[in-house]
């Protein structure tokens, strides 16, 4: 086996970076090249001048993957988990609520929401939250006065 110094890898590195480099821009962008376990499916997995991994990301959390759920919520002055249908919808991306009381509003929040320090909903106002679809959070909801109902759509 021969030996290798640290000198000898960087001269290596140097000389692959120089063969990886992106034809047509001003600025080349050197890369590695990595291939599977068996050798196979090479990739090049690209960077910029200061080394940083150039991604492209596809997708958009906007973008619908699956059927919305949609349903109607009924809000008491209880704390309950808010979702559309029989249960909060499995990675889901965006909760939309809407309150369809005309005069009573409710507060969501954590488990422990109350009538007094949930963050408000009033009367026809509609919020929109955002979800990672991999971390399962649930949102309560009550309300502050009599039961109420509340439209509900799960993406």
């Amino acid at each position: 086996m021969a030996n290798v110094t640290l000198g000898t890898l960087r001269d290596y590195w140097k000389a692959l970076s120089d063969i990886i480099k992106t034809g047509g821009a001003a600025t080349g962008t050197a890369g590695l090249q990595v291939a599977g376990s068996d050798g196979t499916n090479a990739q090049i997995l690209k960077t910029n001048a200061n080394g940083e991994l150039l991604t492209t990301l596809t997708g958009s959390i906007e973008s619908l993957t699956t059927d919305p759920v949609v349903g109607v919520k009924t809000v008491t002055a209880t704390a309950a988990e808010i979702f559309a249908g029989s249960s909060a919808k499995a990675n889901r991306r965006k909760l939309v609520v809407k309150n369809e009381d005309k005069i009573l509003r409710f507060r969501i929040g954590a488990d422990s929401v109350t009538q007094q320090n949930g963050f408000p909903v009033e009367p026809g106002a509609i919020v929109e939250i955002q979800f990672d679809p991999g971390t399962a959070v649930a949102i309560y909801g009550i309300s502050e006065g009599a039961s109420l109902s509340a439209a509900v759509m799960e993406v």
